[in-house]
């Protein structure tokens, strides 16, 4: 039995395709999702589920969810790397 891995993109595609490859190096089924297929197009693995999300919709977080629950029946690893670059001292940001 594989683990299961959720990794929506980073702002960097060479971030999400090495860490993704890491995963699949660790023998993850990875679910990789960013908001467009091309995005993915070096992600070519056996083990790599690609799926267009925009992590910013509820609606479509909730059907990646439920996608993998239906086919996977578990998550065990989700990689949380949404983010806003800002600029500045980190104090003056609330």
């Amino acid at each position: 039995m594989y683990p299961i891995a959720v990794h929506p993109a980073h702002v960097s595609e060479y971030l999400h395709v090495h860490s993704c490859l890491k995963l699949l190096e660790r023998g993850f089924i990875v679910y990789a999702t960013a908001r467009s297929l091309p995005a993915m197009e070096p992600l070519e693995h056996p083990l790599v589920r690609k799926h267009v999300l925009d992590v910013t919709s509820n609606e479509q977080v909730t059907a990646i969810v439920n996608i993998i629950m239906r086919e996977e029946g578990r998550i065990d690893m989700v990689i949380n790397n949404a983010g806003v670059p800002l600029a500045g001292q980190s104090n003056s940001f609330p």
